[in-house]
């Protein structure tokens, strides 16, 4: 991720943080057709896996004990678009990206 504009490493950081904020919440990274990193937790990797292709899908799990878990939603990231790199995610995702979304809209503003 360190090779994506300074914008876009931000917002990404901070909906990566609040996500994984959640204890429960797993983050899994794809490119435009293939799996780049599997479901993890180690925001290091997750990051590292970020923006190699125009766009980035974030696939979003939640774990309930051992061995369960659940589809939580997904983010797409499109590169080279700045602070407005997210550009769609699900519904049910909204309280978790609320920080990056405030982050974006305030660096639009400057």
């Amino acid at each position: 991720m360190k090779h994506l504009p300074i914008q876009e490493q931000r917002v990404i950081g901070a909906m990566t943080r609040a996500i994984l904020a959640d204890k429960t919440c797993r983050i899994s990274v794809c490119d435009d057709h293939s799996l780049v990193q599997p479901e993890s937790r180690n925001r290091a990797m997750i990051e590292a896996s970020i923006g190699h292709t125009p766009e980035t899908r974030l696939v979003v799990r939640r774990t309930f004990g051992v061995g369960s878990r659940a589809y939580a939603g997904e983010i797409t990231l499109t590169h080279g678009k700045g602070e407005q790199v997210v550009t769609e995610y699900t519904y049910d995702l909204a309280s978790l990206i609320e920080e990056a979304q405030a982050l974006a809209e305030k660096m639009k503003e400057v």
